[in-house]
């Protein structure tokens, strides 16, 4: 009696932790990876294997600490989003799950819309080709006034995105464009194999889902799944 009571008390306290784990927010399973640093004050380097690890712990949860890390106040924010998200999509099962690929997409350019550009390059050189359509799309959807014009230049600038500023350093085409169009031409830079009349395609359902469906504001990260599944699974 005595050893089925130990056995019942080991199995309850082991049930207790891994309810209490499980219900830890994404950046309290981020930052328990960290080397007693918060995501703001870690070391930029530190945050890779931090994310690996949890990616290895919990897959689904994956676009959750993209965002967590991202969207955490980091003043570096923009410059290391193209790293996470690279990291996240190498961290997932393969063959990858376009959905969770998707997610991973939405929840970087979301916390970090300035870097988008960066976000897709990175996203199509560590994606297979079949993704690149899903890249583009859920890019396009994720940002507000995607099909607003944008110039190159010194002229005007689009205020919702500074990053389209420094498109010229990925090879862009100096005249005025919408962020669509430079999301589809990086990802046409990054990968010249890929099918632009697919990736095209995939940029106007982009726009075709923010005319269509409410777009959900930043903080539906805090709901699972999202609102706008850009994807069948």
């Amino acid at each position: 009696m005595h050893l089925l009571k130990t056995v019942l008390a080991v199995v309850c306290l082991s049930f207790f932790a891994g309810a209490s784990y499980a219900l830890q927010s994404p950046t309290a399973m981020v930052e328990s990876h960290l080397n007693q640093h918060t995501i703001i004050n870690a070391p930029a380097s530190e945050l890779p294997p931090a994310l690996q690890a949890c990616i290895s712990e919990n897959q689904a949860k994956t676009s959750f600490y993209v965002y967590a890390i991202l969207a955490g106040g980091r003043a570096d924010a923009d410059a290391i989003a193209p790293t996470i998200v690279a990291t996240a999509i190498r961290g997932l099962s393969k063959p990858p799950s376009l959905l969770l690929i998707s997610e991973i997409i939405e929840a970087a350019v979301k916390a970090t819309p300035d870097a988008v550009l960066k976000i897709v390059r990175a996203a199509i050189l560590n994606s297979p080709n079949e993704a690149a359509p899903t890249i583009v799309e859920t890019a396009v959807a994720s940002l507000k006034n995607p099909d607003q014009l944008v110039s190159t230049d010194a002229g005007t600038q689009n205020t919702d995105y500074k990053g389209f500023k420094d498109f010229k350093t990925v090879n862009a085409p100096d005249q005025s464009s919408t962020p669509a169009e430079q999301i589809v031409q990086t990802a046409l830079q990054a990968n010249p194999s890929l099918d632009a009349s697919s990736l095209q395609t995939a940029a106007n359902n982009g726009l075709q889902v923010l005319t269509d469906i409410p777009v959900p504001n930043d903080s539906h990260f805090a709901i699972w799944p999202p609102l706008v599944p850009l994807v069948s699974q």
